[in-house]
């Protein structure tokens, strides 16, 4: 091999080395960069105030029924549906109160037709009695004729009447417009005078039911306002007005009943739904909170979220307070604002780079 062979072979691989090496820090240099999701610290006005676990009831309701006995033929509703005031529930087999119905009809025609003969025989002996060729006594036979006719009358047109009841019986209609919250029977089932069909509740106010201890209900008054929050409809905060609260304790818990009453526009709120009461709505004690599932414990027992500060993962431990429902009061270690890291927090460690996605 010539010299200028060997030179422009050892340039070759030496240029070739310098691309490899520099391709190589190149790609070392790339920074590894962790998609998250965050969520901004936001203040509670709840934080810091006693919690207490309440049902949603609905504002009135009540159970429907066929006035009469007889075989339901059809039910027109379903659990959880709608109805407006006077739409058709059920029905039961009208035939034997139909037949009663033309039977009493059939009969009031027959006393009507009586009445009338009775009425014009009247007219006619009335004719003789004022000429004078009548004798008194058939004069009164006449009349109690008439008296008798009238009486079968009305008695035919009440029996028609009751028969007519007894029709309008078979049919079951909403005396309100709810929700029915309970179906009671089925098509095919006999069913008796006031025998649950159906439970129909009013849910355009609805109230807040919770058990209060003896050492803390003297904090609750008729007319005061609490707030509270349903789980299963979000994070929204509801205020209520106190209605009802009870003057007798529970005997085997001593807790007294407290009842609060507000608007349900929309009707999110559901009759059976797990609510958290707190007190007062007029003394605020605001704090930050977290959902609970996003604190993580560290090796030394202490809780910690993962923020993102400059672009970076930073580890920021927490000192927690009460719970609050689902979520967790934070007494120190975090700002309103801070953004906590709520997916792709297994990803990171401290000073970790981050983008928000």
């Amino acid at each position: 091999m010539t010299k200028n062979h060997k030179y422009y072979s050892i340039m070759f691989w030496a240029t070739a080395a310098l691309l490899l090496a520099g391709c190589g820090k190149k790609k070392e240099s790339l920074p590894n960069i962790v998609v998250v999701k965050t969520l901004a610290a936001s203040v509670s006005e709840a934080a810091g105030r006693q919690s207490y676990t309440g049902t949603v009831e609905e504002q009135s309701g009540t159970s429907l029924s066929f006035a009469g006995a007889g075989t339901v033929r059809s039910l027109s509703v379903s659990e959880g549906r709608h109805v407006s005031a006077g739409q058709l529930i059920g029905v039961l087999d009208a035939q034997t109160t139909g037949n009663a119905v033309q039977m009493a009809r059939a009969a009031t025609r027959q006393a009507v037709e009586a009445l009338r003969r009775a009425e014009d025989a009247h007219r006619r002996m009335k004719l003789l009695r004022d000429n004078g060729s009548l004798p008194e006594m058939k004069w009164v036979e006449v009349e109690t004729q008439v008296s008798q006719a009238r009486e079968m009358v009305a008695q035919a047109r009440a029996s028609e009447q009751i028969a007519r009841k007894g029709m309008a019986d078979t049919r079951l209609v909403a005396p309100f417009a709810g929700y029915i919250a309970r179906k009671q029977a089925e098509v095919g089932q006999n069913v008796v005078p006031g025998q649950p069909i159906a439970y129909l509740v009013r849910i355009d106010r609805v109230k807040v039911k919770f058990s209060v201890p003896e050492d803390e209900v003297a904090r609750f008054a008729v007319g005061q306002k609490v707030m509270f929050r349903v789980p299963s409809v979000g994070q929204s905060t509801y205020l209520a007005t106190v209605s009802e609260k009870s003057v007798e304790a529970d005997p085997v818990s001593r807790a007294y009943m407290v009842k609060a009453v507000l608007d349900n526009r929309g009707h999110r709120l559901l009759p059976g739904m797990v609510c958290d009461v707190y007190g007062s709505a007029e003394h605020t004690d605001a704090a930050i909170t977290l959902p609970a599932d996003l604190i993580q414990i560290d090796i030394d027992n202490v809780p910690f979220v993962w923020t993102v500060v400059g672009g970076k993962a930073h580890k920021a431990r927490l000192v927690l307070g009460d719970n609050i429902g689902d979520r967790v009061e934070v007494r120190s270690g975090l700002a309103a604002g801070d953004r906590v890291i709520v997916e792709g927090r297994q990803k990171v460690s401290e000073g970790t780079r981050v983008k928000v996605g």
